[in-house]
């Protein structure tokens, strides 16, 4: 039987969504020289930098829903 997750995971992709939606641009992407283990490595470790074109609401919203710490969200 799989362990289930709960909605943190899901706020957290919306977010993700919200981002590439106003941005046109994925905060992840890499070149190809990258591996999957360092992409993985950068989407667990890496903050998400808001660009100076987000309005303060907006970086706030985005901010709010990118939380990778799930016991904030308890």
């Amino acid at each position: 039987m799989q362990d289930s997750y709960g909605y943190s995971v899901d706020w957290y992709g919306l977010g993700l969504v919200m981002f590439e939606l106003i941005t046109g641009y994925n905060p992840f992407k890499v070149g190809d020289k990258v591996t999957h283990v360092q992409k993985m490595s950068m989407i667990v470790n890496a903050d998400i930098k808001m660009p100076g074109s987000f309005t303060p609401e907006c970086a706030d919203l985005c901010r709010r829903l990118l939380v990778k710490d799930v016991s904030k969200f308890n």
